[in-house]
């Protein structure tokens, strides 16, 4: 079972409802995984699905019919998030992740070279936004309850949360791309939940494209990454989710190839305490959840890992920094944020292209 982010799944359908749109016109009539169209075309929608995270993946390939290539596909993209889930899930005792963090400070532990190339490209963005992303936050995301340690119950104590506070700070965490090793100067917890996933989407869509797959739509969890076309050459459609606790909706369609992209908000994933919301996105600097205006917020990058990253940063940053930080870095993204009259929403001038309506 993929389990690096259970506490995040429900937040995931911001993008999950788009199953709508990309989705139909499939028949999932086969136990095995693989889903297989009912008329015989030459070029043709291959649905590869299976359980993820107590969610789901779904995988769309474009391939002339071919039963072996299918199964192998099946068989490959299963193996290849199970090893991405061994490696950095925080879930699993003997991950990579889960043993550097009981591992002592001050010393060199070496990790896989998927593991280093994520915390790599976690610290460049922590550093880019100045710790608005930092993947120690991991004991504040414990303390407040939506890590492995257990579900929210209740706001935690000022003197745990300043406890938790200590041990967090990108600038604790040391790099050796030389020797593929990192150590810590204080007792961190990194937490790769907020990139991970998108990474591992990454790795499917090489997977596919070592294999001669190049027409692909990649959704693990709700992250996404899509390359190529339909039969037809027809653009990939996927729906922004409208940021409603009541219903689900959609509030944008957005058109995507050869980009990732990723959702995060605030509306699924939290609890209430006294009448006051606490999702599970904190802010690193203040340990506690964000607290304003920014509701959901969707990046497009080139590849998901990045979107995923980033799209929580700019959750922590909120809509004015946020847009600022994207327009200043001509960043896709497209921010839905709640005012008096109801949902508002903008956009940066390089995510406009990807609208549809």
């Amino acid at each position: 079972m993929f389990s690096i982010k259970p506490a995040k799944m429900t937040m995931l359908f911001s993008i999950v409802v788009l199953a709508g749109l990309f989705i139909s016109g499939c028949n999932p009539n086969s136990d095995s995984g693989v889903t297989r169209p009912s008329d015989v075309a030459a070029s043709k929608i291959y649905e590869i699905s299976g359980p993820i995270m107590g969610s789901s993946y779904h995988i769309k390939v474009v391939l002339t019919p071919d039963e072996q290539l299918l199964q192998n596909l099946r068989v490959g993209v299963s193996e290849t998030l199970t090893r991405v889930d061994r490696l950095m899930s925080t879930y699993k005792q003997e991950s990579e992740i889960s043993q550097f963090n009981i591992a002592p400070q001050n010393q060199w532990f070496s990790v896989s070279a998927e593991t280093f190339e994520v915390i790599a490209l976690g610290q460049a963005i922590s550093t880019k936004s100045e710790g608005y992303y930092d993947m120690t936050v991991g004991p504040l995301v414990n303390s407040w309850g939506f890590g492995p340690t257990g579900k929210p119950i209740k706001v935690p104590d000022e003197g745990q949360l300043q406890s938790a506070l200590n041990r967090v700070g990108f600038g604790f965490l040391k790099l050796d791309a030389e020797s593929s090793a990192i150590s810590k100067a204080a007792d961190i917890y990194l937490d790769l939940s907020s990139i991970a996933k998108g990474y591992a989407v990454d790795r499917v869509a090489n997977y596919l494209e070592q294999n001669g797959v190049t027409d692909y739509l990649v959704e693990v969890g709700g992250e996404i990454r899509a390359n190529g076309y339909k039969p037809g050459q027809e653009t990939w459609r996927l729906a922004i989710e409208s940021p409603t606790v009541e219903q689900r909706s959609i509030y944008k369609v957005i058109e995507l190839t050869n980009a990732g992209l990723a959702t995060s908000g605030d509306y699924r994933n939290y609890f209430e305490e006294n009448g006051v919301r606490y999702s599970h996105t904190i802010n690193p600097f203040t340990g506690k959840p964000v607290q304003h205006q920014l509701t959901s917020v969707s990046v497009v990058r080139p590849t998901s890992a990045e979107a995923d990253a980033m799209a929580t940063m700019f959750m922590v940053m909120g809509t004015e920094r946020g847009y600022q930080f994207a327009v200043e870095n001509k960043i896709a993204a497209y921010f839905i944020y709640r005012s008096a009259t109801g949902f508002q929403s903008k956009s940066t001038l390089q995510f406009e292209k990807y609208l549809t309506q």
